[in-house]
């Protein structure tokens, strides 16, 4: 017979796996409603503006009249730093996009977590991971007013520190039984990603 997946079992519960799209789907068209009533094409048409709100919007605008600037792509291509955020970026990325995806059929197979708590225990490390996001840039910013380093090298420090701890605590996760322990540490290795994030985000 089928093994029962999450999928199956949601289905019977509250509003089923597919209310995600659903419910966020509903959001966001509430979103572009709401935008386009209240978002005006131009400062001088937006009536909940002040005065010095707009003044200093329109001192800002640069002059687009001037000829378009060429592109340089070769330079950009042949570019380390961009070859160095691509890399970093891309590493990220699929780490989160692997854990998002991946982590309630881990959870639901490695611990005595109720199936229906798996959602509140697999979003507990990204709530962990966007408190800890502002601290943290905080703190870069802080080393670079005290020229504690250079900029490049707070940045890699706070990249390597967070790609590493993520790495030690996702090796830490597989290796527990404890179902506490293991929310703990994938808490943790999520929310090490806040660090990297302080030094590549910039």
């Amino acid at each position: 017979p089928r093994s029962r997946g999450l999928g199956d079992v949601y289905k019977r519960q509250y509003l089923g796996w597919e209310s995600i799209f659903y419910v966020s789907g509903f959001i966001s068209i509430l979103w572009c409603i709401s935008w386009a009533i209240i978002i005006k094409e131009c400062p001088e048409t937006d009536p909940w503006i002040s005065e010095a709100e707009k003044k200093y919007i329109l001192g800002s605008i640069v002059n687009t009249n001037n000829a378009p600037t060429k592109i340089p792509w070769l330079r950009i291509l042949s570019s380390v730093p961009v070859w160095g955020l691509i890399a970093v970026l891309t590493t990220q990325s699929w780490g989160a996009y692997t854990l998002i995806t991946q982590m309630p059929l881990f959870l639901s197979h490695t611990t005595n977590v109720r199936l229906s708590s798996i959602g509140i225990f697999s979003c507990l490390p990204y709530i962990v991971n966007g408190l800890l996001g502002t601290p943290f840039g905080i703190l870069v910013d802080k080393m670079e007013e005290k020229k504690m380093l250079s900029k490049l090298n707070i940045r890699r420090l706070f990249v390597c520190t967070g790609f590493l701890l993520q790495c030690i605590f996702m090796l830490i996760t597989i290796q527990l039984e404890n179902t506490a322990l293991i929310i703990l540490s994938l808490v943790t290795a999520i929310g090490s990603s806040s660090i990297s994030s302080a030094g590549f985000f910039p």
